[in-house]
């Protein structure tokens, strides 16, 4: 790479990042070979240290001048120069151990990711590959150093590291939003125990359900099996659910333009309730027969079971912008679904299906359970209070204080007080 020669008054395409030591030899610019030491010289003869780039590679001079190879240590960061003494940046296999080098040159350590994959560097900057342990967790890196996330382990109280299966459940949720009926999934656990190798895609499978809660409440049946060995697992989920995938889409269409038809510029939380309640009950029949039970079926055929109610008014809510959740629990003493509704930051529970007789009637609305406390609604309801939002405000003294306090929908909230009873 370097020649013992002498170029008088020739630019070298020198970049000087660090400092300069000033020995001026007229005679002496470009590179110089002392015995076994390189030197570099700018084109005023003066000899470099500190960090310079001679066309276009980096290379780093001692205070003395002398050029580095090898391992170097600068202001508290490594980097290796090679037998050349240029900068090297990227992967580098040194002394057999693979190391990643930013574009800096710097050595790296700790979790990077490269080329969109996850790799360990320990300490001292050496790529890691198998079982690793880190801040209490376990990883498995494949041989080629890159992390396997659908890997984990077992801590010693037999607890599996949820935190190391986030991968694992966002691709179930992946086939969940999809509405895949059959998935089957890859798991390389070390865990010998293929029950609680079960257990913990099962929760995994769970929680990546519960995420969803509108597909979470159109499933009817889950099959779930895990084969293999030790490091390479196959989990299987078979669903069934009472909507396919077009029926679901078709739901979510038809929400989009009912909500664009009912809900008028200026509306307020309080008034898109009120009339996503009303079509609801306008617009659906309890079915006596207990077959109906999503809300395509309450949209399609116009009628459903309370479940099928339940969605509608979700999907209608969430549409709206108005966060709102499905409630399971007990009405009368029978399995029953309604929703909670929040409302200027304060929990109600909403129950379309109670609000709408039986035998249906054309037209008729009632609002026995519109907007209720957990007080008011634990009369005739019962669910698990642990899974939900407290809801403790009475909604016709939330109104009455507005209409009071001057509001510019005083009106709109009187017409609202006028037809609730509670």
């Amino acid at each position: 790479m370097k020649q013992n020669i002498k170029v008088l008054a020739m630019a070298v395409g020198l970049t000087v990042m660090g400092s300069t030591v000033a020995t001026y030899t007229s005679a002496d610019t470009g590179w110089k070979q002392t015995g076994s030491v390189w030197n570099y010289y700018n084109v005023n003869g003066v000899k470099q240290t500190g960090w310079q780039q001679v066309n276009g590679a980096w290379y780093y001079f001692n205070e003395s001048g002398a050029m580095q190879t090898g391992w170097q240590q600068v202001n508290g960061a490594w980097y290796y120069f090679n037998g050349s003494g240029a900068m090297q940046t990227g992967w580098q296999q040194v002394n057999g151990a693979w190391y990643y080098f930013s574009g800096s040159g710097a050595m790296q350590t700790n979790w990077q990711q490269v080329n969109g994959a996850w790799y360990y560097f320990n300490g001292s900057g050496a790529m890691q590959t198998g079982w690793i342990q880190d801040n209490g967790k376990q990883y498995y890196l494949e041989s080629n150093g890159v992390w396997n996330p659908n890997t984990t382990s077992v801590n010693n109280n037999s607890r599996p590291d949820g935190k190391l299966l986030d991968a694992f459940q966002n691709e179930i949720k992946t086939h969940i939003n999809n509405q895949k009926e059959n998935i089957t999934m890859t798991y390389k656990s070390q865990n010998s125990n293929i029950n609680e190798v079960l257990n913990t895609l099962v929760k995994e499978y769970d929680k990546a359900v519960e995420s969803n809660e509108y597909l979470n409440h159109n499933i009817s049946h889950t099959q779930y099996s895990v084969r293999g060995i030790p490091g390479n697992y196959t989990f299987t989920v078979k669903i069934t659910y009472r909507e396919s995938k077009g029926q679901t889409d078709y739901v979510k269409a038809q929400a989009k333009s009912i909500i664009n038809s009912i809900i008028k510029a200026g509306m307020d939380e309080h008034e898109k309730v009120k009339v996503i309640h009303d079509y609801v009950v306008k617009h659906v029949s309890y079915d006596t027969s207990f077959q109906a039970y999503t809300a395509y079926e309450a949209l399609a055929n116009r009628s459903a079971v309370c479940q099928g109610y339940a969605l509608l008014t979700y999907q209608l809510l969430k549409e709206a912008g108005i966060e709102t959740h499905i409630v399971t629990g007990t009405g009368n003493g029978q399995p029953h679904a309604w929703n909670q509704v929040k409302i200027e930051g304060k929990w109600y529970h909403l129950d379309t299906t109670f609000d709408d007789p039986i035998p249906d009637v054309q037209g008729r609305v009632t609002y026995s359970y519109y907007n209720l406390s957990d007080e008011q609604i634990a009369r005739n309801h019962q669910w698990d209070r642990n899974k939900f939002a407290p809801a403790t405000t009475n909604y016709a003294n939330e109104l009455a204080k507005k209409i009071q306090s001057g509001s510019s929908k005083s009106l709109e909230y009187q017409e609202i007080s006028k037809v609730i009873k509670h």
